[in-house]
């Protein structure tokens, strides 16, 4: 969650005869994918092997039940990852935040995640939202782009460079030096 959308979780009208979730989401700015990935604290790149489902009985409305993704890491662009496969919640799937969710993630699909780590604190957003994340797991967050789909592993693979902070001689410098610096 960033500090940009604001989430209100209606618990109060948690439905609590239905056993729904309830949510409404509202973005005061969103994200396109570049601003997430330069804001997230994690960023890695890899081929979906997996979708994992969240009990319909657990969405409002029941519209899209992919929930997390399990992932092969083939480019780790921001942060540190030593793990081969990593899971990725899209916690707000089936919710007004959640734009189009993970379904089109079909395992092969090649994808970059701007994500955060899942942390104790959230515990009783995702108890009310009806889902378990790993201590060790991702977690996208919302009004904004936090996925982006790839062609190929060199498009992966080009994520970590275009991304960087520029260095400090790098910005000292002419672009034709600049240039002449990143080979």
């Amino acid at each position: 969650m960033t500090s940009r959308c604001h989430l209100a979780l209606v618990v109060a009208a948690l439905s609590l005869a239905s056993g729904r979730v309830t949510s409404a989401c509202a973005c005061s700015q969103y994200l396109s994918f570049e601003e997430a990935l330069r804001a997230a604290a994690s960023a890695l790149g890899g081929r979906v092997t997996s979708q994992g489902f969240r009990d319909p009985e657990h969405l409002y409305p029941a519209v899209d039940n992919v929930v997390y993704l399990d992932v092969t890491v083939l480019q780790v662009v921001k942060g540190r990852e030593e793990r081969r496969t990593v899971r990725v919640w899209n916690p707000w799937a089936g919710t007004s935040c959640d734009d189009d969710g993970f379904r089109a993630l079909t395992p092969g699909t090649l994808v970059a995640f701007a994500a955060t780590r899942n942390k104790p604190a959230h515990r009783e957003t995702w108890d009310a939202l009806g889902i378990q994340p790993g201590p060790d797991d991702y977690v996208v967050g919302t009004c904004g782009a936090h996925w982006k789909t790839v062609s190929s592993e060199r498009d992966l693979k080009s994520l970590g460079v275009r991304n960087r902070p520029p260095n400090k001689e790098m910005q000292r410098t002419k672009p034709a030096q600049a240039r002449e610096l990143r080979r």
